[in-house]
C-alpha cells in the first residue's frame, strides 16, 4: 500500500451554505486530478485576507452571488489532506449566509463546473471529500 505524501502546507479555507426559499442547499461541482467531486460554495483565504472577504470573493468567483454570513455552522474537528492537493493539510469553516444581490451561475470556467440544489436529506448521499461529509453530518441537523 502506498503511503501518504509528507504535509507541505496548511490551508484554512471557508465555505458558505445558501438555502433557497425551498430549504434546499446550493452545491457545486468540481473537477480535480482524481475526477469530479461535490462541494460548498467557497475557498481558501489568501494572505491578508480576512475570512469574511475570502468568503465573499469565493461565493461571487465560484456561483456569481453576493452574501452575507448569518452564522457559524461548523469548522473541521478531524485532520484532512486535500483532495487537489494531498500534501496539504485543509481546515473548514462552513457559514450559512444569505444572499444580498448578484445572479447564479453554473460554474466559474476553471474548476467548478456545475451547481445543483439539493435538499439536505440528500446531502448524505453526494460524492462529497472526506472533507465536506464532515461537515455534512454536523450541518444537516441545524437545517432541518
Amino acid at each position: 500500500m502506498k503511503s501518504a505524501p509528507p504535509l507541505k502546507r496548511f490551508r484554512v479555507s471557508v465555505y458558505g451554505i445558501l438555502r433557497d426559499p425551498e430549504g434546499r442547499v446550493l452545491v457545486t461541482e468540481s473537477t480535480g486530478r482524481k475526477g469530479t467531486f461535490m462541494n460548498f460554495p467557497g475557498g481558501g483565504i489568501m494572505l491578508g485576507e480576512s475570512p469574511l472577504q475570502a468568503l465573499q470573493r469565493e461565493m461571487e468567483e465560484e456561483v456569481g452571488l453576493h452574501i452575507r454570513p448569518l452564522r457559524l455552522l461548523h469548522a473541521s474537528l478531524d485532520f484532512h489532506r486535500g483532495v487537489i492537493k494531498p500534501k496539504r493539510q485543509m481546515v473548514g469553516v462552513y457559514w450559512l449566509v444569505e444572499q444580498t444581490g448578484g445572479e447564479l451561475k453554473a460554474g466559474n470556467g476553471a474548476d467548478v463546473i456545475n451547481v445543483h440544489w439539493a435538499k439536505p436529506s440528500e446531502l448524505a448521499d453526494m460524492a462529497f471529500t472526506s472533507f465536506d461529509r464532515e461537515a455534512v453530518r454536523a450541518i444537516v441537523p441545524q437545517l432541518t
